[in-house]
């Protein structure tokens, strides 16, 4: 009976949408589960039934999250993760150059260093709001993968993944990956630049990320 009401009070497109919807949610869980199992061809057949069968590139961003999280972590993958984290990337909007020069990372840096310790001070900070923009929230989950990944291999686009995710952070608000970016870039500045006076600024930062960390939604 409960059916039927639903049925009659929804459109069939929108019973069907929502059907789909759940089954790429189920197969992005049963490929987490089978990794945990240790069974990765199986999880590479549950992530093909969603990049197959998805209707919409949201649709298959849960999947994506667990095969990039999967090749990175795949010692010998690494290099295939750096393509696949910025093939995603870029469809969500954030591009970064394949081959990018010194000049280009110093400006990078140099830029956001002056976002980060200039106008802005404890209270602005605060006053930061939480990330509403869907797109952007799912670009910093990626980009924080990719900021690992970075790490791991040494990768030159370490510095300009990490200012990415704190120039977001300033234009869109809070995330939880926020404080992640933060901390990176600091390190960059302190070891690069000798640049210790940052060090209160983005104490205040990351603790202001932090304390509203909790509250922020991953969906």
């Amino acid at each position: 009976m409960t059916f039927c009401i639903l049925f009659t009070s929804c459109s069939y497109q929108s019973i069907v949408f929502c059907f789909v919807r759940l089954s790429m949610e189920l197969f992005s869980q049963s490929a987490l589960v089978e990794w945990a199992l240790g069974n990765t061809e199986q999880m590479m057949r549950s992530l093909d039934e969603v990049f197959n069968n998805a209707n919409r590139f949201e649709d298959t961003l849960r999947a994506a999250h667990v095969k990039l999280a999967y090749l990175r972590m795949t010692g010998n993958c690494l290099a295939e993760a750096f393509a696949y984290g910025f093939q995603i990337l870029e469809q969500l909007g954030e591009s970064f150059p394949a081959t990018p020069g010194n000049e280009i990372i110093v400006q990078e840096m140099l830029g956001t260093k002056q976002l980060v310790t200039g106008p802005l001070n404890e209270s602005k900070l605060r006053s930061l709001a939480e990330m509403t923009d869907s797109t952007k929230k799912e670009a910093m989950a990626f980009l924080e993968e990719m900021l690992i990944c970075s790490y791991q291999s040494q990768s030159i686009h370490f510095p300009l993944i990490a200012c990415r995710m704190v120039r977001i952070t300033l234009q869109y608000g809070r995330a939880m990956t926020s404080c992640v970016g933060k901390i990176f870039l600091h390190d960059i500045l302190f070891h690069v630049f000798y640049y210790s006076s940052v060090r209160s600024n983005d104490g205040y930062f990351c603790l202001c990320m932090l304390q509203y960390r909790p509250r922020i939604s991953c969906s």
